[in-house]
C-alpha cells in the first residue's frame, strides 16, 4: 500500500494517529467518520502494509538525563558494502545513537546521538570513531537549540 492509493479517510487517520496515537478507538471514528469496528480494520490494515511502522512515546532526553545532542559527520576510510554495513551494525547496537543516515557526498554517514554530558560524548567518541580504523575522519557539532523537531511526516495537503 503506498500514499497513491491511501483514500482521503487512511490520510485523515494517518494525520490523527501522529498527533496522538491513544486516541481511542471510538473517538478517531468519530473524527473520521467511520463505525469503530472499520476504524479499527483500517488502522490494522496501515499496520499491516508498514505505513504504520510502530506505535511510540516520544521521551524528553533532557528530561531523563540526556542533556547533551550531538550530530556527527562520518567518513569512512573505506567505502565498500561490507565497511558500510559494518558501521551501520555499530551504529544500531549503540543505545546513545538516535539516527544514522548514509548519504551521498563528501561524508558517509550522518549520525545523531545523545549523552549525559559533553564528558560522555568525549568517551563515546573516541571509543565509537575514534578508535576505529575503518573510519578516516569525523566531525561533531552540539545541538544548541532545536528550531524544529518534528516527528510527523506530512499527508494530507
Amino acid at each position: 500500500m503506498t500514499l497513491a492509493v491511501l483514500d482521503r479517510i487512511d490520510r485523515k487517520i494517518l494525520e490523527i494517529l501522529q498527533n496522538d496515537n491513544r486516541i481511542p478507538n471510538v473517538s478517531l471514528a468519530e473524527r473520521v467518520g467511520l463505525s469503530p469496528p472499520a476504524c479499527s480494520r483500517r488502522v490494522a490494515r496501515l499496520h499491516e502494509a508498514g505505513i504504520i511502522v510502530r506505535d511510540v512515546s516520544i521521551v524528553d532526553p533532557q528530561k531523563v538525563g540526556k542533556a547533551v545532542k550531538v550530530m556527527i559527520a562520518v567518513t569512512l576510510a573505506n567505502r565498500s558494502k561490507a565497511a558500510t554495513e559494518a558501521f551501520q551494525r555499530k551504529m544500531q547496537e549503540r543505545n546513545e545513537v538516535l539516527q544514522c543516515y548514509m548519504i551521498a557526498g563528501s561524508i558517509d554517514f550522518f549520525v545523531l546521538a545523545v549523552l549525559a554530558d559533553v564528558e560522555t560524548y568525549a568517551e563515546f567518541g573516541a571509543e565509537v570513531f575514534g578508535g576505529d580504523d575503518d573510519i578516516r575522519s569525523y566531525e561533531s557539532w552540539f545541538v544548541l537549540s532545536h528550531a524544529k523537531n518534528e516527528t510527523r511526516v506530512p499527508i494530507l495537503e
